[in-house]
């Protein structure tokens, strides 16, 4: 009988950030359980820090309490490699009148902040950018109603929600043609548990947000296992055939890249849900095959999904892709460099939107390049399951949410050598 595999995968980074934030502005102390250890959440918990909330990370509860005054040190808040504490620090300018300066990675500071940007102006904020830092000053006034350009970005909407719900006046937000419309679902489910008073609404392409301004609670607060980790074992299953079950997961999970699993059945994955957890696996009756995809509600998926299309026995395209030059990485360049150096033709459409893979006849041997990127790392360490003589260049970026990979890796493929 086959080994089911069963890894240690971290608590939800992205779960993790929103729950900081949200107990970070509550009135007293949150208990929160499974917060992952990584470099993101060590970035926001000391930016955090640098606005005078108390965080105390222990194992395995952290405990939180809230700023009684939201007040930025005159220092610099480093946000490292971390787009989203970047962005949710930023919106939080909107609870002071004290300067705010933020810092991180160069390639940090290159990532898009145009919309958000331009609701803080709206708001009463202005934006000075003197790399290495972004310097936020003024006095907030809070509108009625603001608009913000999430074209982009869906954390622009996030740290936007989260400040105002503390602001002390009710707003409505319109969010045009937001991205990752499932990561802004999850900033509303935290912010409730955590006694925000908000509604969210659908408006044609956009997105609207009724936010009362009254404030958060304190809460006891449990951070869900991280899909976007788990998904590279459940694609390694797929990939291998070999068995893998992750447990503390449930299908009404608030995270959105549980939709990838939905990719996985579709390429000839096996899913099944029981035990309190899912189990991915693949017959070898089953071949892996190719697919149509649309990212929009996933796009950090984008890098597995392009290593499972590597190896698959038919084309993949993928739909929605231009987001992808945005990331930690230009990740649309990053997968056609890195496809082709290992024998797949990848093409991409004139206006950017649109990526083709056809995959190799045979996986070549290749040193990977992962741009400072702990996703190029993770889903392209799944080819080398297949190909031993694939190589993963800078294989410690991963430390940006998940340090434990590469030997949660090689424990599963030494399961499969037994």
């Amino acid at each position: 009988m086959t080994t089911e595999f069963a890894p240690r995968v971290p608590g939800s980074r992205s779960v993790a950030a929103r729950a900081l934030i949200c107990a970070g502005l509550a009135t007293g102390e949150s208990r929160l359980t499974n917060i992952p250890d990584c470099d993101d959440t060590t970035a926001i918990i000391r930016c955090l820090r640098g606005c005078s909330v108390e965080v105390h990370p222990s194992e395995p509860v952290t405990r939180v309490a809230g700023a009684t005054s939201f007040a930025p040190s005159p220092q610099s808040l480093n946000c490292a490699a971390s787009g989203t504490t970047m962005r949710f620090i930023a919106a939080l300018s909107l609870l002071t009148d004290r300067p705010m300066t933020l810092t991180g990675t160069p390639r940090l500071m290159e990532r898009p902040m145009t919309g958000l940007y331009e609701a803080l102006n709206a708001l009463g904020k202005e934006v000075d950018e003197s790399p290495p830092c972004r310097r936020i000053t003024g006095t907030p006034r809070i509108a009625g109603h603001v608009t913000v350009d999430a074209g982009t970005s869906g954390q622009f909407v996030s740290g936007l929600i989260m400040a105002l719900a503390a602001s002390g006046q009710a707003t409505m937000l319109r969010a045009e043609r937001p991205a990752s419309k499932p990561f802004i679902a999850m900033t509303v489910a935290v912010m409730q548990e955590f006694g925000a008073e908000i509604l969210m609404r659908a408006d044609g392409s956009d997105l609207v947000f009724e936010i009362a301004g009254t404030g958060y609670k304190p809460a006891d607060f449990i951070v869900e296992t991280d899909v976007m980790s788990a998904n590279y074992l459940l694609a390694a299953a797929a990939i291998t055939g070999r068995p893998v079950f992750i447990p503390n997961l449930r299908p009404e999970t608030i995270q959105g890249d549980i939709a990838l699993l939905n990719v996985l059945e579709s390429m000839g994955a096996t899913i099944e849900w029981r035990n309190g957890g899912v189990r991915s696996s693949r017959s070898s009756h089953t071949p892996l095959r190719g697919c149509t995809v649309d990212l929009s509600d996933m796009p950090d998926m984008a890098l597995t999904i392009a290593a499972l299309a590597a190896i698959a026995d038919s084309p993949t395209i993928m739909l929605s892709t231009t987001i992808l030059r945005y990331k930690e990485s230009d990740r649309l360049n990053a997968i056609m460099v890195e496809l082709t150096k290992l024998g797949a033709a990848v093409s991409v459409s004139d206006s950017g939107d649109t990526l083709t893979i056809v995959p190799a006849r045979k996986l070549q041997p290749a040193a990977i390049d992962t741009y400072d990127d702990h996703r190029m790392a993770m889903a392209f360490g799944l080819l080398t399951l297949v190909e031993p003589g694939i190589s993963i260049v800078d294989p410690g970026c991963v430390s940006k949410t998940w340090p434990q990979f590469f030997s949660e890796l090689r424990r599963y493929a030494a399961v499969g050598a037994t």
